[in-house]
């Protein structure tokens, strides 16, 4: 059970009450997964989630001072390999394969500063590890203790030079960043031919000032109602790199924003993924008046007005601007009345030039593409 928007649609008290719900309904997941890898003989001795992973914080790894034993079940019906990252208070780690034996590589960054802002919790650290997963199965992985405390590898953010673009590679893309701002400049798919195909992207935080009621319509921005103060969304300013931390499993650009000192963002381009990570950090939003945060990201994809949104995690719904397929539109609200919900995925198409960009969420979101070739989420 979870509301439209616990954090401004219900007060102090409902939501303690919505997080008890939510609570007991992980923790009686937890042990039926428990149960199941039990049966398996997985592992013998008592299985601990890590909650919090999200916040850089695991009640288990947070003491540092034993070996640590993973289990990371692949509950799709096909093979895949996974970056698994790891709260961890200090990188004095191997990381070995309990099937194979062998000792994998483990590279350590340390948590965003962002992060540990929000988290006083936070631990220092993350330790990232490749794993291979088997189609509905699991892979047991041991974090053993290092005697030899020299052993850690560290990633450190490195000098950039102005004067030419950061140039990021994995095997399916390639990616340039800007290096004053970080900012991602185009993107490369190396699988599209001996040349690959290359589109120019940006991405840039907005916000729409909200409305609070006005001559047309007295009906206040609130929780339930998205009604921006007037069509346009106002720039929240240029970001500056911060950090460009390249690594063999995967590199990271940071950036912050000086007008905004409440927004910061994570860029990871990891070596054998199909797609490019963007981790923003919003917040805690200014209350100085009612502010709707957007991330919008533009292209020269000829998109003919349509965009697409996925329909409750699975097929794919075709939307058009200031059109509906199933009754004349009259629009009144140009902006909200082009956003549409988002559970995992939206994305642009040009089917002329036969590209596309799809934008994977990792929760429910809104979404609108108000021009060609954009797309953007609140």
């Amino acid at each position: 059970v979870s509301n439209h928007n616990i954090r401004e649609a219900v007060v102090s008290t409902q939501s303690t009450g919505y997080a008890r719900r939510l609570a007991e309904g992980q923790t009686a997941c937890e042990r039926v997964i428990t149960d199941g890898l039990k049966q398996k003989a997985v592992y013998t001795g008592k299985l601990q989630p890590c909650r919090l992973l999200n916040e850089s914080y695991c009640e288990v790894t947070r003491d540092g001072n034993r070996s640590l034993t993973v289990v990371v079940y692949n509950a799709r019906v096909s093979r895949r390999v996974e970056y698994i990252r790891l709260p961890l208070s200090h990188p004095h780690y191997h990381a070995i394969n309990l099937a194979t034996q062998q000792y994998l590589p483990l590279e350590f960054v340390r948590v965003s500063t962002a992060t540990q802002a929000l988290n006083p919790r936070a631990l220092p650290m993350e330790g990232v590890f490749r794993a291979e997963l088997p189609a509905m199965g699991f892979s047991s992985f041991q974090l053993r203790l290092a005697t030899n405390h020299r052993l850690g590898h560290v990633l450190r953010s490195v000098p950039v030079y102005y004067g030419e673009d950061i140039v990021v590679e994995s095997k399916v893309c390639k990616v340039h960043f800007d290096p004053r701002t970080g900012a991602m400049k185009t993107i490369t798919n190396k699988l599209a031919g001996l040349s690959g195909r290359t589109d120019k992207i940006t991405q840039r935080f907005m916000e729409y000032s909200s409305n609070t009621g006005d001559e047309v319509d007295r009906q206040p921005s609130g929780a339930y109602i998205f009604r921006p103060l007037n069509d346009k969304a106002d720039d929240l300013g240029d970001p500056t790199l911060t950090d460009y931390i390249p690594g063999e499993l995967f590199t990271e650009i940071w950036q912050s924003f000086s007008n905004c000192s409440w927004i910061t963002q994570v860029t990871r381009v990891y070596y054998e993924k199909f797609y490019i990570e963007v981790e923003w950090t919003v917040g805690p939003i200014p209350l100085d008046h009612g502010r709707e945060i957007i991330t919008r990201y533009e292209t020269s994809l000829e998109t003919n007005k349509t965009f697409y949104t996925d329909s409750n995690g699975r097929e794919m719904v075709e939307r058009v601007l200031n059109s509906q397929p199933t009754w004349e539109m009259n629009v009144t609200e140009p902006i909200a009345g082009n956003y549409y919900p988002v559970n995992t995925r939206a994305r642009l198409v040009d089917s002329k030039r036969g590209m596309q960009l799809t934008v994977l969420t990792d929760r429910s979101q809104g979404a609108a593409s108000l021009n060609n070739g954009q797309v953007e989420f609140m």
